[in-house]
């Protein structure tokens, strides 16, 4: 069974991961990287944001399941 500390744990993984994405393209940006490498890192970065949005989203239906029962 998966519990909120497991997908809030997750979900700060996801973050961090999204984050040095983050800084990745940037410094990418600074330096004229090649275009292509920016652009996969920006479609990996959405697809982390994507996933974080999903486990948030079950995360508060867990919290709200509980706090019904």
């Amino acid at each position: 069974m998966i519990t909120a500390e497991k997908l809030e744990h997750h979900i700060s993984h996801l973050k961090e991961q999204h984050d040095l994405l983050d800084k990745a393209i940037k410094r990418h940006y600074t330096r004229y990287d090649n275009d292509e490498k920016v652009k996969a890192e920006k479609v990996k970065k959405l697809a982390l944001k994507e996933e974080i949005e999903k486990f948030q989203n079950q995360l508060t239906q867990l919290l709200k399941d509980s706090n019904n029962d």
